[in-house]
């Protein structure tokens, strides 16, 4: 199998991909940077006029804060598979409920270069209504953003079944290579060819897919094109060379920092979620005295090292009734202060489990590449409620997570995790 994406010119058609992000990106730019700037103006409240006449340096520095951590979080919860509204909506949602997050805990710590609560909310929300109506004008400008890529699949692959399910592509074949890859091509016109096994190494058309990639059709191998339609990694196409030269590896400066991150929003959160702690700790006593207030069991950590997962008991009414609202896991956050979990991660897995899954799956073990989290990429995976999901499947989304791990792929999942429902 070869893989022809590999650092050729662009064509005509990721030109144009690139085109058209650069202009939705100018446009959001403008719409930010017009909507906050306005905002202290047209709010009859606002005390910025006065303080841009006492200490302009601070006044407009306030205002570049509020209007660069906006368009970060805008381009960290970017576009990924496409131009559809559902993925527009949920992306200007998830960043501006990220400025929030940033703008209260940048007050927490005592910054003050920021905006007040009311400049902030009403800036996010013009910002909001007018990202919708630019988006509605940018789908006018470009109407073919809409069509579904036309995706061939040639040849025969195990990962051919799950690859014929991804969404928001119409699927031509899978069918064998003909004799004629050109003229096949001039017929389907796809966008796109995933190219499996061929029968023989010497009958793979290496020459005839280099002409169609130089005339603007992505050509992918079924591994690669697995991992970035379907967002894990197909474990039926793993080999030891993967792990060996780092390419399953998270970035050490990206697991430097979400160790920092993560600790610092625990200790943030920690406090805050203190009444409820008590609250919870209090009913769970009240009801049922004789059981234990936690129900600790022993997890696999970072690089194998064992510890406590805290969590309340769930035998009683009470704590089921704190399963079911999600406010059984609270107990973990002293595992991120500690250090021994982190915000986002794999699922926590009992020692027992582990040594048993890594026996019988390959590669589980390499879960323990970073620290477990309160939750992940598999937990938001795991809520479609898909029959298919088992440890595999589940160490498929987790190690796609450990290559991939970011701080933006992180807020991703919180935002996903808070705003849908998470498995635990």
């Amino acid at each position: 199998m070869c893989v022809l994406d590999c650092g050729l010119p662009l064509d005509s058609r990721f030109a144009s991909e690139r085109m058209y992000r650069r202009v939705l990106l100018i446009g959001d730019i403008l719409i930010f940077s017009c909507a906050f700037t306005l905002v202290p103006f047209l709010l009859p409240s606002s005390d910025f006029r006065m303080a841009m006449e006492a200490d302009p340096v601070t006044a407009i520095a306030s205002l570049g804060v509020a209007i660069l951590s906006a368009l970060i979080a805008l381009q960290l919860t970017r576009l990924h598979s496409g131009y559809s509204w559902f993925e527009r909506i949920q992306q200007i949602s998830l960043s501006l409920g990220t400025v929030f997050l940033l703008e209260a805990l940048l007050s927490y710590v005592g910054f003050v270069w920021l905006l007040g609560m009311s400049e902030t909310f009403l800036g996010s929300l013009l910002s909001g209504a007018l990202l919708v109506v630019w988006y509605f004008i940018f789908r006018i400008v470009f109407p073919k953003l809409s069509a579904q890529p036309r995706l061939l699949l040639l040849g025969s692959n195990v990962a051919f079944p799950e690859i014929a399910r991804a969404s928001g592509y119409q699927m031509l074949g899978p069918m064998p290579f003909p004799g004629d890859i050109r003229a096949l091509a001039e017929e389907l016109k796809p966008d796109e060819i995933v190219v499996g096994d061929v029968a023989s190494p010497g009958a793979f058309p290496a020459n005839a897919l280099l002409d169609l990639r130089f005339q603007g059709v992505r050509i992918l191998d079924a591994t690669a094109f697995f991992e970035s339609a379907l967002q894990r990694v197909s474990c039926l196409h793993l080999s030891p060379v993967r792990f060996l030269y780092g390419d399953m590896s998270p970035q050490r400066k990206n697991l430097a920092l979400q160790a920092i991150y993560s600790n610092v929003l625990g200790l943030v959160l920690l406090p805050i979620a203190t009444p409820v702690l008590l609250a919870a700790a209090i009913a769970l006593k009240v009801s049922a005295p004789s059981e234990p207030l936690l129900e600790p069991y022993r997890a696999v950590g970072l690089h194998g090292i064992p510890f406590d997962r805290l969590r309340f008991q769930s035998r009683s009414a009470v704590g089921r009734w704190l399963a079911r609202v999600r406010v059984r896991g609270l107990p973990q956050l002293f595992n991120v202060v500690r250090g021994e979990m982190s915000l986002v991660g794999p699922r926590p897995s009992r020692v027992e489990f582990s040594e048993a899954l890594s026996e019988q799956i390959p590669y589980f073990s390499q879960r323990v590449a970073v620290r477990p989290g309160l939750t992940g990429w598999a937990q938001i995976h795991r809520t479609m409620k898909d029959t298919t999901f088992d440890a595999s499947v589940e160490l498929e989304y987790d190690l796609y997570y450990i290559k991939h791990l970011s701080p933006g792929f992180d807020i991703d999942i919180l935002m996903a995790s808070i705003f849908g429902d998470v498995a635990g």
